[in-house]
């Protein structure tokens, strides 16, 4: 029997996990490593996305994925600060890709707390 590691076929991708709103969360969880990078940033900083960073974020990183799957990882600070209209911004964004054969997937790491009303109008709406 060979026991030596089979190399794999399949393409892998990379994986990014964006943070649209900075540092900023409306909790104060003691475990929390990123808060404080708050610090790095100067005075006057609003911490949002802007539509021109999301708009290239979207595309390269979906042309930067040799894989069918691609996954979106929203984390923070709290991504639902951001409202839901940015959300619709990132579907609308992926659209023309998604016709292209590809499963396009959206993940919001949150704590579960504060903007869950967002969260659950994002779901309602099938992001549409």
């Amino acid at each position: 029997m060979n026991s030596e590691p089979r190399a794999s076929t399949s393409a892998q991708g990379i994986h990014v996990v964006a943070k649209p709103m900075g540092p900023m969360c409306n909790l104060a969880c003691e475990y929390c490593f990123y808060i404080e990078k708050k610090a790095l940033f100067g005075e006057g900083e609003n911490f949002r996305m802007s539509d021109d960073v999301l708009t290239s974020f979207v595309k390269d990183y979906i042309a930067s994925q040799p894989t069918p799957v691609v996954e979106f990882v929203w984390q923070g600070g709290e991504p639902t600060l951001m409202g839901l209209d940015f959300f619709k911004k990132v579907v609308h964004g992926q659209k023309p890709f998604a016709r292209k054969h590809r499963l396009l997937i959206i993940i919001i790491a949150k704590v579960g707390q504060g903007n869950l009303k967002i969260t659950c109008q994002l779901l309602r709406s099938g992001m549409q």
